[in-house]
């Protein structure tokens, strides 16, 4: 079957290639007509006293827009792979966690995930999994499971309800497999010269579609000339190591100039999601410039992405930077060289793409925990000599973040609640277990919903380590402020909390923070009837030991600390109606997720 799919697609790809070079030379011929036909309209037109001209029927001008039309449904790339020996590499992203290195297998009949891998992507075998067996490599037959994976992507291909082999745990040092069970969805081939997979989608209309998330997507972009311009937003600091600002760029002749030897920074945006950047200049020089993408300037955190050049040897890498600390390893993305004329920097859904005058030398790299901020451009000389660059030209397309819309209300503090009542909701006999669980959304067709209930007593509230687990705190809130004082909220995993709960219905708001190995993420989902219906990502922090958390809704408008900082100022909950208010716990990859809580305080207002 695979073998047919993939014939028809050829034939397919083939022909409209075919119908386009014809159409070409069709259209050629109509624009410059060869002597003899010219010389005989020229004749009619004097003679006539007209002006006849050789033009497509309007029968072939409505086919070429069909072709253009059909056209516009394939989408063509090329993926870099990482080539070790004679296997090929390619990273994919699983149900939209972290990305994975998978061995490009198109003798492989299907996806195969290892064990530990799978339970780490969210795709653990159950017992109602149907049990496969497989012949390796070495000729040993093992026991695997038959699953499928909610979205499988590469690049910016992606496809949906993938069906995949998930092998048993005693299957050790197995490699996971990019099988035929996602590589028959598209036409695809490998480039061993270049080590690049090239895909091909004829249906890219609906691929597009079906990779829109409902963050940023559907919301208009701006687009806007950055420079040249008279406001100018020149940084004199930057809490990024390896950066010690000493200077600024300068004006010379209609060109934006680095000093040598000086370190600058240039705030091009306020707080955007998706954007697409555009510098006309020559970045060639020794030292380095640098791009501050998804950028906090109040907690120094975001992403950090470098290019250093000396000569023909260049590099481009990425760090991720929090509380103005390098948290991750550094990452190489490629050395290709950015040359003088137009490079562009791009992120579109977390995802990252740098071009030089229209070649890809960074294609669709996936960004980790990538959040919307501000953009930050500068320069920092390196040890062999300072960096001067001559910039002519910044423009920027730039989609606004959600929390963007709600700087400028009015935002709940703990003053608002400082004169009301404060009681223990553990030591009142408020907190209880849920009769129903609630289901908080869809996986694989099926519900999610917790596995257990925190264990309640008279004086504490215990989440089990390893399990997913709710408890219901209040039954009703408005407006409220509840702080969790003495908490340990560090282990890793996942705590998250229900508002405006309706527990019939399983509708409300979820926030949920993920604590990972050193950051940690904070999530806001609206969920009606069970299903998410909006999702979007609010911070990202790094996380004390003691990290107590508190929330606050004042006027549907929702805040969040943790320790004292604020995360999240104001996020307006729209269509927020008072509700019951639950807590969940879940473990994550990195482990799972027991706290010991004492005291649950509650303040409201009146």
């Amino acid at each position: 079957m695979h073998r047919q799919i993939s014939r028809a697609r050829d034939e397919f790809l083939a022909h409209v290639l075919n119908l386009r070079k014809i159409v070409d030379t069709i259209d050629d011929q109509y624009q410059n007509p060869d002597r003899v036909i010219s010389g005989l309209i020229r004749t009619y037109n004097e003679k006539e006293q007209t002006t006849v001209k050789l033009e497509p029927t309007s029968a072939f001008a409505a086919n070429i827009k069909k072709l253009d039309r059909l056209e516009e449904k394939i989408l063509t790339d090329r993926i870099k792979l990482r080539k070790e020996f004679n296997t090929y590499w390619v990273a994919a992203v699983v149900n939209d966690e972290p990305a994975i290195e998978m061995v490009v297998d198109s003798g492989a009949s299907t996806v195969l995930l290892p064990y530990e891998t799978a339970v780490k992507l969210g795709v653990k075998p159950g017992k109602n999994d149907p049990e496969i067996r497989m012949v390796v490599a070495d000729g040993r037959t093992i026991t695997g499971y038959r699953m499928k994976i909610d979205t499988l992507r590469v690049g910016q291909f992606i496809a949906k309800d993938v069906e995949c082999a998930v092998l048993g745990a005693d299957a050790v040092n197995a490699e996971p497999l990019l099988g035929m069970s996602f590589l028959a969805d598209f036409k695809f081939e490998i480039d061993s010269g270049n080590s690049e997979l090239l895909l091909t989608d004829l249906n890219a209309e609906n691929n597009r579609s079906r990779t829109t998330g409902t963050g940023s997507s559907g919301r208009n972009s701006d687009s806007r000339v950055v420079f040249p311009s008279a406001n100018l937003k020149h940084l004199r600091e930057l809490a990024v190591p390896h950066i010690k600002l000493n200077g600024q760029f300068s004006v010379e002749d209609d060109h934006l100039v680095s000093v040598e030897k000086q370190a600058t920074a240039l705030q091009l945006s306020d707080v955007v999601s998706d954007f697409e950047l555009k510098l006309e200049g020559d970045f060639a020089g020794k030292g380095a410039i640098y791009f501050l993408i998804g950028w906090n300037s109040d907690s120094s955190t975001g992403q950090l992405l470098w290019y250093s050049e000396d000569g023909d040897s260049a590099k481009w890498w990425i760090q991720e930077v929090e509380d103005g600390q390098l948290i991750s390893v550094q990452t190489q993305l490629t050395n290709k060289v950015a040359r003088a004329g137009v490079l562009q920097v791009a992120v579109d859904d977390g995802q990252l793409t740098v071009e030089s005058n229209g070649e890809a030398l960074i294609d669709a790299h996936p960004i980790s925990l990538y959040h919307p901020g501000a953009i930050v451009f500068g320069t920092r000389p390196g040890t062999q000599g300072g960096k001067v660059i001559e910039v002519s030209r910044i423009e920027i397309e730039e989609t606004p973040s959600e929390l963007e819309e709600y700087e400028g209300l009015p935002q709940p503090s703990f003053d608002d609640f400082s004169d009301a009542k404060a009681v223990n909701l553990i030591a009142a006999k408020k907190v209880a277990v849920p009769k129903d669980f609630p289901t908080i959304g869809i996986s694989r067709d099926k519900p999610v919903k917790p596995a257990t209930a925190m264990e309640v007593t008279d004086e504490t509230l215990i989440s089990p380590n390893k399990a997913h687990a709710i408890v219901r705190l209040s039954e009703h809130e408005d407006q409220f402020h509840m702080a969790f004082p003495g908490a340990d909220f560090w282990p890793r995993g996942y705590v998250y909390w229900l508002v405006g709960w309706d527990e019939k219905t399983s509708s409300g708001f979820q926030i949920e923070h993920q604590q990972l190995i050193r950051s940690s993420s904070l999530v806001i989902r609206e969920i009606r009837d069970g299903k998410v219906i909006s999702y979007t990502h609010t911070a990202s922090s790094r996380i004390p030991k003691k990290a107590a958390p508190s929330l606050m809704l004042k006027d549907n408008v929702f805040a969040f600390r943790l320790s004292g900082r604020s995360l999240i100022k104001g996020f307006v909950l729209e269509d927020y109606k008072p509700g019951a208010i639950l807590m969940g716990t879940r473990p994550n990859q990195y482990g799972g997720k027991a706290m010991k809580i004492k005291n649950v305080e509650v303040r409201r207002l009146d």
